[in-house]
Parts: structure tokens; sequence; C-alpha cells
């Protein structure tokens, strides 16, 4: 579905050329090398059939697997080996500042959401797709979103955080990476959800500056006394990696309810010491803050928070933002 036109500007430094592509019938321009082993020069690829391109036509998939450009800016590389597509986002709208969502069920969202509470605001943004789309909720659908889904998708603290931001004629984004269920074990360096949350925080960094990390989970390790003394350096562990990858970037931690009764194999103690011990840990990361829970409300389940807690929790979370932003 990709129609070719070859009209090429080299750049001798970097050994790249601008091509002008339609794709599914929107024109987008994109850099690429042009000479890719062991088929030659790209215009003779684009305008002939051969055995590796039978329909005449350039696959970017190939170009993508032989070329990694090193000397582009690095949010410049593109994602698949290199490749890079210009779509027209930058500097396009104002700046974008982004906010990567990571933890589990009580970051991504689990509120009753209806059509009259579900938050909309403009100049609120969400990543779908590695492209910025208005944000609406449910932000994070890692679970279904249909009625009877159980658990299911819903409203999220994220949203009132970006609603509330005080945008000065920028944006904001947020970059879903949260997975209900989850254990810090599944948040460690090199496992798939730590890499998943890096490669879309890069994605959003082409286009966007990346605030903060907005962190809740906690809830999967608090199922038994050994897996309360094991969180700490796990912790620190992914905090740093996210670091390491991201930036210096400031990391927001929520506490866990405090239901009276805890929730489903999980005693209220362990839940209120995982708590009391959360300040002690961030003190030992330069740029982070825990956000109180203190007065709010969880649903039926004792396990996630209802949609007006919420929407509490996430200017709790913004407070906490702008006063590590103010120092």
């Amino acid at each position: 579905m990709m129609d070719s036109r070859w009209p090429m500007a080299r750049d001798s430094r970097s050994r790249t050329c601008l091509v002008s592509v339609w794709w599914w019938g929107a024109e987008c321009s994109i850099t690429i090398p042009p000479i890719y082993p062991p088929w030659g020069d790209m215009p003779s690829i684009a305008q002939k059939p051969c055995r590796c391109n039978p329909a005449g036509r350039f696959s970017l998939a190939k170009a993508a697997v032989f070329w990694y450009d090193r000397e582009k800016p690095r949010e410049k590389r593109g994602v698949l080996m290199g490749l890079w597509i210009d779509d027209g986002l930058h500097g396009a709208e104002g700046e974008i500042v982004s906010f990567l969502l990571a933890g589990q069920s009580n970051i991504a969202g689990r509120g009753d959401l209806t059509a009259e509470n579900a938050v909309t605001a403009p100049d609120c943004l969400m990543l779908r797709m590695g492209r910025w789309q208005a944000m609406s909720e449910p932000v994070n659908v890692d679970r279904g979103v249909l009625e009877g889904s159980s658990p299911r998708s819903g409203a999220c603290l994220a949203a009132s955080f970006a609603a509330a931001f005080p945008k000065e004629g920028r944006k904001v984004g947020l970059i879903p990476c949260a997975d209900g269920g989850t254990t810090i074990a599944q948040w460690q360096p090199g496992e798939i959800l730590f890499d998943h949350a890096v490669f879309q925080a890069r994605l959003a960094m082409r286009t966007s500056r990346l605030g903060a990390i907005l962190w809740h989970q906690g809830e999967s390790d608090c199922l038994a006394p050994e897996q309360l003394e094991a969180y700490p350096e796990q912790f620190l562990r992914t905090m740093e990696g996210f670091r390491a990858q991201l930036g210096d970037l400031p990391i927001l931690v929520g506490e866990l309810g405090y239901p009276e009764h805890g929730f489903t194999g999980t005693p209220a103690p362990l839940l209120r010491e995982f708590n009391r011990r959360l300040p002690d840990l961030a003190a030992r990361i330069p740029g982070c803050r825990v956000i109180s829970a203190q007065g709010l409300t969880c649903r039926g389940d004792g396990l996630h928070f209802d949609t007006p807690s919420l929407r509490t929790f996430g200017l709790r979370y913004l407070e906490g933002y702008q006063a590590l932003a103010a120092r």
C-alpha cells in the first residue's frame, strides 16, 4: 500500500537520504540510507521488480532490519533499527510535558466510569500506537472495558492529574504502561514490563519532554511478610533502572489504600506496614516523593480506590510533583 516517490536529498555526513512516501494515503517523509546490502542502490529497488522486491516497491521493514544510523541524535533514531518517520508533530503543536504511568491496577485505574464522571480536558493527551491522541478514559487499558469485565479498566488518577496540571501554553501527555496484579519482581530492569515502559517513554520523548514517573504498586507484594522484606531492594533497582534509562526524573510513589479489613489474601496489617516503610524507602532516592492515601476509600473489593478517591489522589500527585519541581 506504499507508493514511493524518490526525490532524494543526500547527506554525505550521515550517509542518509530524505524520501517522500505515501503511506495509506498520507504523505510523510522518512530518512533512510541510500544503499542497503545486499540489494544495492535504493532507486533501483524502488522502481524495478526483483526477487527481493517483486512489486517494485521498497520495503520499510527491510530497511529497518539493515540500518541503524548512530550519527543521528538519539531522540531521532527510529525504534525499528533506526528508521525515523517524521509525522509533523515535532514543534508543530507547542511543548508537550509527558508523564509515565507505571505500576499496577491502582495507577492503571479501576474506578467506575460513566459518561458523566469521565474526565476530559483540552490540551490533555495520551499515547496510543506511538502517537498522541486526545485524552479519554480509560487511559490505561490493561484489562477489559466492556460491562461485565472483571477487573475492568476504568477511571484513573492520572486523568485528574492531567486536567489540573497548569498548562501555560503547554500540553500534558500521559504514557500508560501500568499492568494490574503485577509484582515488583516483574518490574525489574530487563523484565518485559520494565522494558516496555522504557520503550514507550522513549517513543514519547521524540515529541515531548518527560516530566516524571507516576508510580503506584505494592499490593501484590503484601501477600506474605517475606515479600515485604524483599521489597525495598527490588524497588530501588527498578527506580535506579528507570533513572539510568530515562534521566534524572522526579518519581512520585503513592501509598496503598487503608482498608479496614485488607482484601483477599492480604491482611490489613501488612498493607499498613508497607505504607509505614514507604517514606524511609523513598528517602533513599533523591527526587522521590510519597503521596498519601490517607482518607481515601476503596471499592467493595477493599483493593481498588473508588472514582472520587482516584480524582483526589490525582490532585495529590500533582501537588507532590509541583513540590519537587519547585526545589
